[in-house]
């Protein structure tokens, strides 16, 4: 089973790495203590962070653009 560490663990790998255990190792001890996750969930919390962002993004672009239309220049 693949997994990405979470930190590092000896002999494995270290934080950030694609590491491949057995998932007894993963389901019984990896996963349960936080120190990996599955590449799934990575993926998932991934696309959510993209949605989230581009969301933030087009409400503050539209903001500015706001902003800038009621701004007058002195004479």
């Amino acid at each position: 089973m693949k997994v990405i560490l979470l930190e590092e663990l000896r002999g494995k790998g270290g934080e950030g790495d694609v590491v491949e255990v057995t998932r007894g190792f993963a389901n019984n001890y990896l996963l349960p203590q936080k120190i990996a996750m599955r590449p799934l969930r990575i993926a998932w919390l991934s696309g959510l962070c993209t949605l989230i962002v581009g969301y933030l993004l087009t409400r503050l672009c539209a903001a500015l653009v706001r902003f800038v239309r009621e701004i007058r220049l002195p004479e």
